[in-house]
């Protein structure tokens, strides 16, 4: 018998893993169940289980089913949840995590980009989510965009001015639950703006000092939100975002082809109806920024 009471399901495994998942055993309660995939709380956290098609998140187990099929949860809300011994079980579900590949980002690069092509990098993004937007008829909210205006000038200013603190704190409150559905826009960009400056900061004190005070005001307002976005703040608060954004970040600082950084890019626009291209929205503002702040601009002849 399993967690849930039923039998066990035999044609499913575990394919892998992500570096937050608990390693120790624990009993955690379903949280949330959709097609593909179901939160589980475990001590505030929420671990996802979801189909091997989906790329990772900090907390997430990918599953994979024998044959074409995709995985879908078979559980209720509120059913019980145990990992004992590296088992998993919950619903008619059992999944051995003992042994499966455990992903994480891979380490921070703090080498300067070199800034011509990364510029251009940063418009072919923003040309690929304009296209998006436009192919799906998404409309960003007036306030939505001013407030995201206001930290992209508040962040390539690099705070320097003593009423900035108070702006910025103004700012990101109002961006915070901003939006419907599960993770409303205000926070999916503030989600991207902290891959960008925790990522491509690049080693620079002043990203380090915006990421800290950004992470400092999510913290205070994170209760405004949804329970399953305010998971992925306080996650990327502390640095961790999930899979497409880490590569898509690293790929544009990195220099690679612009095919691969454009299949990146609609990697991230492929996250919910529009999860992905207000995330990408975070990114091309915190990254924009970044190339902008004193110790790149030091070093570097400014690109118009």
């Amino acid at each position: 018998m399993t967690a849930g009471g039923g039998a066990s399901r035999v044609d499913e495994y575990a394919v892998s893993k992500a570096y937050l998942v608990p390693v120790v055993g624990f009993v955690g309660v379903v949280h949330s169940v959709f097609a593909t995939a179901c939160n589980i709380v475990v001590d505030g956290l929420l671990l996802t289980v979801q189909d091997a098609a989906r790329q990772h998140t900090p907390t997430s187990v990918r599953v994979a089913v024998a044959g074409p099929a995709i995985w879908s949860p078979s559980v209720r809300v509120g059913d019980r949840a145990v990992h004992r011994a590296g088992v998993l079980s919950f619903g008619n579900h059992v999944l051995d995590l003992d042994r499966v590949p455990v992903w994480a980002p891979a380490p921070v690069a703090h080498g300067d980009p070199i800034r011509s092509p990364v510029h251009r990098r940063l418009a072919c993004l923003a040309a690929a989510r304009r296209g998006h937007l436009g192919d799906r008829g998404y409309q960003t909210a007036p306030q939505l965009e001013r407030d995201v205006r206001t930290l992209g000038a508040l962040l390539a200013g690099g705070l320097a001015q003593p009423s900035d603190c108070q702006e910025l704190e103004t700012a990101v409150a109002r961006l915070i639950g901003a939006g419907a559905g599960l993770t409303p826009s205000g926070d999916d960009v503030l989600v991207g703006v902290l891959a960008a400056l925790c990522r491509g900061g690049n080693g620079s004190p002043h990203a380090a000092v915006a990421f800290d005070r950004i992470g400092a005001i999510v913290s205070r307002h994170v209760h405004r939100t949804t329970d399953i976005s305010a998971h992925y703040l306080r996650l990327a608060a502390r640095g961790h975002v999930g899979e497409p954004l880490s590569v898509l970040v690293d790929s544009v600082l990195a220099g690679v082809d612009a095919e691969v950084v454009d299949a990146r890019a609609r990697d991230v626009l492929g996250i919910g109806a529009s999860s992905g291209s207000d995330a990408l929205l975070g990114v091309l503002t915190g990254l924009g920024a970044v190339l902008e702040l004193p110790s790149h601009t030091q070093t570097h002849e400014k690109v118009a």
